[in-house]
């Protein structure tokens, strides 16, 4: 931590990330994530502005995808540095977010900007607060590419897109020496760990109740 008495290095931020969120949630080591951040570090230039480009395949349709992310309360199930999201309106088109991210706690409203079922996209940007924006797309997956031997398992897998970009709280910031560091954090941690938890929580929560009502 920047201030009084010596700096802790980026993978030891990492790895008591990864203490709060274990290695089976979020797919990565610490080993691997310390080694992704370091190698990152080759820029001192400040810059709090991160972004995240992804996707995962996912065991379960792109209606189930779709449905279990809009409701967003439900995100801090799969996004643990996320404490609580709720809705502000009766059309569920705007939100308040409240996040703590290495014992920084701060917060944003947000709109959806695109609300889809039908496409199975998600888009949205903060209207205050901590600034970002990003989008989600569920997408069925074809034959060729289903893992499963079986038709009709092969009509239940989709894959997930995400793109996101956020500008970093100064206080979040400032736990990173380099701007490279704090993006590694970002994609590797932050998004790629909340898009595992996802899949691992809408398989565990959702697939039956929807076979159910199907």
């Amino acid at each position: 931590l920047k201030g009084g008495g010596a700096e802790e290095e980026p993978s030891n931020i990492l790895d008591r990330a990864l203490r709060i969120v274990p290695e089976e949630i979020i797919g990565i080591s610490p080993l691997q994530v310390a080694t992704t951040t370091n190698n990152a570090n080759k820029s001192s230039e400040p810059n709090s502005l991160v972004r995240a480009k992804t996707f995962i395949d996912l065991p379960f349709e792109a209606s189930v995808g779709y449905d279990a992310f809009v409701d967003l309360p439900r995100q801090p199930s799969w996004s643990p540095f996320l404490q609580k999201v709720v809705f502000l309106d009766k059309k569920k088109m705007n939100s308040g977010w409240t996040m703590n991210m290495l014992g920084v706690k701060f917060g944003w409203t947000a709109k959806f900007t695109t609300r889809n079922r039908r496409r199975k996209i998600i888009a949205w940007e903060s209207t205050s607060g901590t600034w970002n924006t990003g989008s989600v797309q569920f997408i069925p997956l074809d034959a060729a590419h289903a893992n499963s031997n079986s038709k009709k398992e092969q009509s239940r897998q989709s894959c997930m897109l995400v793109e996101v970009k956020a500008e970093a709280p100064r206080a979040v910031a400032a736990l990173f020496d380099k701007s490279t560091a704090l993006q590694s954090f970002f994609e590797n941690v932050l998004i790629k760990g909340a898009l595992r938890g996802f899949r691992k929580v809408v398989q565990k929560e959702d697939i039956s109740i929807h076979q159910k009502a199907t």
